[in-house]
């Protein structure tokens, strides 16, 4: 079911415009809550995510494998993979329009065949109107580095450059937008130049502790609050309360 945020206002007897924000804490995510778009896979290599139990006190992880099978000629391979999360949306005609997304994920390398222990880029993501975007050029390649995993942020605003896949553009994070959602895309791609082929690689790599801060366009008093203000009959403010959905 959609989430919404519910804001409470402190008033002095009149109308008031608040702004809040949504704190989405995945702290381990569940595959039946996410939905996968395939935004490009033109073979032949695969790449797949499932959710899967991780070591230690480890609930559910995200698991990212990409296989890049062995060839006997020269080939090239690219996919991407957007997966969104679809138990909660930010309702701009009631939330209001998005100002910025603070985003942190956990990212590992489990395993990697590929030369340096590449394992594939990731980046966040948000859908609205079935369309996926994201801000060009925030993809963080997955490498050696990332055994054992650590946490990567990114600090998003509504005046980045969004963009889908192919740099199509159409996102709207005012009040009359449609419904965001959000979630995550990984990309990789491999490029054979042998003439007599190439060997297969593999990679596995994780996503877990996901977290997207949202925070709504700051807001304006309505014209008869601000009138009120000026006329000293006593505007006492407004107040908006972040909620927090975590999920276990």
């Amino acid at each position: 079911m959609t989430s919404k945020v519910y804001l409470a206002m402190v008033l002095s007897g009149i109308a008031c415009s608040a702004h809040a924000g949504v704190v989405l804490d995945i702290a381990h995510p569940r595959q039946g809550d996410w939905s996968q778009v395939v935004l490009r896979d033109d073979g032949p290599s695969s790449l797949t995510a499932t959710t899967q139990s991780g070591g230690g006190a480890e609930l559910d992880e995200w698991r990212i494998t990409y296989v890049a099978p062995p060839s006997t000629g020269p080939y090239a391979a690219s996919n991407n993979l957007a997966v969104i999360y679809e138990s909660f949306a930010w309702d701009p005609g009631t939330d209001g329009g998005i100002a910025g997304v603070d985003v942190s994920f956990d990212l590992g390398r489990s395993f990697s065949s590929f030369a340096g222990g590449f394992s594939g880029f990731v980046r966040p993501v948000v859908r609205q109107a079935g369309t996926v975007y994201s801000v060009a050029f925030s993809s963080i390649a997955i490498n050696d580095s990332f055994n054992p995993a650590k946490a990567m942020t990114w600090s998003l605003l509504n005046t980045n450059n969004w963009i889908t896949l192919n740099s199509g553009t159409g996102l709207d994070l005012s009040a009359s937008g449609d419904d965001i959602y959000f979630g995550f895309r990984w990309d990789l791609a491999v490029n054979c130049n042998g003439i007599n082929g190439c060997n297969g690689a593999t990679t596995v790599a994780s996503l877990d502790n996901l977290r997207f801060d949202i925070s709504a366009v700051n807001a304006v008093p309505e014209p008869g609050g601000l009138s009120m203000f000026l006329t000293g009959l006593g505007l006492l403010g407004c107040t908006a309360r972040r909620r927090q959905t975590r999920v276990a």
